[in-house]
């Protein structure tokens, strides 16, 4: 998904990318368990609706995937 917002309205919209997949993670250790995969801060997410760019590393902190969270 691709999050936009219009400066000139309050509207927020999202868009599906059509060659990305979407993948929902739940319950009370979710955001602990992406903090220690990705490259920024899962705390940021807390707010409903927010999304944000961001990348996963593997064990040797290499870039394995860049996605929208």
């Amino acid at each position: 998904m691709v999050r936009h917002s219009h400066s000139s309205t309050a509207e927020i919209s999202y868009q599906k990318l059509e060659h990305r997949s979407l993948v929902r993670l739940c319950g009370a250790d979710v955001l602990g368990f992406l903090q220690g995969l990705v490259t920024n801060d899962m705390q940021l997410l807390e707010t409903e609706g927010s999304a944000m760019y961001a990348m996963m590393l593997n064990v040797q902190a290499c870039v394995t995937y860049a996605y929208y969270s």
